[in-house]
């Protein structure tokens, strides 16, 4: 995610990441040299607690909104590409599912939300509803 930023010319962001342990009754040990995995890996009570701390370390806001348009319109460029590639390699109309598992998104709301943001023609209703693709050159 730091690269796709930075060949984007995007600030970087601060990514904090964590190992939660679901077990309460397992045992968190590092050895000294791993001191800072300690702050890393935390039992699941401690998440809410961790979270917190976490916003509150970041003081100033790493993205204005110039830069939050300029990566909805990247995305969505890359997400034009793709569709392109399905559209190539598979066919001429597409799914709300289909295009959550072609692109990996686990939210059929996004899917929803960039097949309508492109203006695609479409028939259907709900689950049924299919888009036309359509790239003639």
């Amino acid at each position: 995610m730091t690269n796709w930023f930075l060949i984007n010319s995007f600030p970087s962001l601060p990514i904090l990441s964590l190992i939660v342990i679901s077990n309460p009754q397992t045992i968190i040990r590092t050895a000294p040299e791993n001191r800072k995995l300690h702050y890393k890996v935390i039992h699941r009570d401690a998440l809410t607690a961790k979270i917190n701390q976490m916003e509150h370390s970041i003081t100033e806001p790493s993205f204005s909104e110039k830069h939050l348009k300029k990566a909805v319109r990247v995305m969505n460029k890359h997400h034009i590409h793709a569709l392109r590639d399905y559209f190539y390699l598979i066919g001429s109309t597409i799914t709300n599912r289909q295009l959550t598992v072609f692109l990996s998104i686990s939210s059929s709301s996004s899917a929803t939300r960039i097949l309508q943001l492109l203006n695609l023609t479409s028939s259907g209703v709900n689950k049924g509803r299919v888009y036309r693709l359509n790239f003639d050159e």
